[in-house]
């Protein structure tokens, strides 16, 4: 599930407190004894369902994953009939309780820094998508759909789903980045072009890229508190360090 910020006003700021008890959640309810998880597979179950948690994967998806996990921990032959049942009584159980826990916090999915620099940057005309497709090749070619036709956006930035995963467990993530003003938004166009004229098209996209970077991205993301680290590469993707997404299931 993509995760877009389009209302700057909508971002929530979090206290120290609630920010700890978030991240710092006790997996509620525990695993269930009667499953016989062997002490290492249980830890490794607790922390696949933290990381479901923590990526704001869609709830329904839960009971499968976690009956996938523990096929692989305990054998398929010992996961069926009501044993699906339980897991995915279990699975809601834990959604409701993580629910519960932001309601009381007051978080949202607009919570966090990223979220008020992704919305931040959406009203300067740079597209900011996070969880954005599978990996950064698929992302990069799909990103150019979200235009929907409108000629507000400028650029663009994303953290793809490989990246989320990245981002819960360490609070650092990737971003891919471009313009959208170089390139013809008509393919055809493109066809027309003779391979000089394509290779200086390429070059301009490069350099308009970059200057977003450059003139617009990082400045957003600093103020913001998000540490962004990067050699000015159009080739290499900026590191953020110190970066808060608040996923709710």
């Amino acid at each position: 599930m993509t995760t877009s910020f389009t209302d700057k006003k909508a971002v929530t700021t979090v206290s120290p407190e609630a920010r700890d008890a978030w991240f710092k959640w006790q997996l509620t309810p525990p695993v269930p004894t009667s499953w016989e998880l062997p002490e290492e597979a249980r830890e490794d179950f607790e922390d696949a369902i933290m990381l479901l948690l923590l990526t704001g994967e869609d709830a329904s998806e839960y009971a499968d994953y976690l009956n996938d996990c523990l096929e692989e921990f305990l054998g398929e032959s010992q996961v069926k009939g009501d044993f699906y049942h339980d897991i995915e009584q279990y699975a809601q159980k834990v959604v409701r309780e993580r629910r519960a826990l932001a309601e009381r916090l007051g978080v949202t999915g607009d919570s966090g820094n990223l979220a008020a620099a992704f919305a931040d940057l959406e009203a300067h005309g740079v597209l900011a998508r996070g969880k954005f497709s599978c990996c950064g090749t698929c992302a990069s070619a799909e990103i150019w759909d979200e235009r929907e036709g409108s000629d507000r956006w400028k650029g663009y930035i994303y953290y793809h789903q490989q990246d989320a995963e990245n981002l819960a467990e360490s609070g650092s993530t990737y971003i891919g980045f471009g313009s959208f003003e170089a390139y013809p938004s008509d393919e055809e166009a493109w066809k027309k072009l003779s391979d000089e004229q394509r290779a200086a098209v390429t070059r301009k996209h490069e350099e308009l890229s970059l200057a977003l970077m450059l003139d617009t991205v990082i400045p957003t993301l600093e103020r913001y508190g998000v540490k962004v680290t990067w050699n000015g590469s159009y080739d290499t993707r900026p590191r953020l360090d110190n970066v808060e997404v608040y996923e709710i299931p």
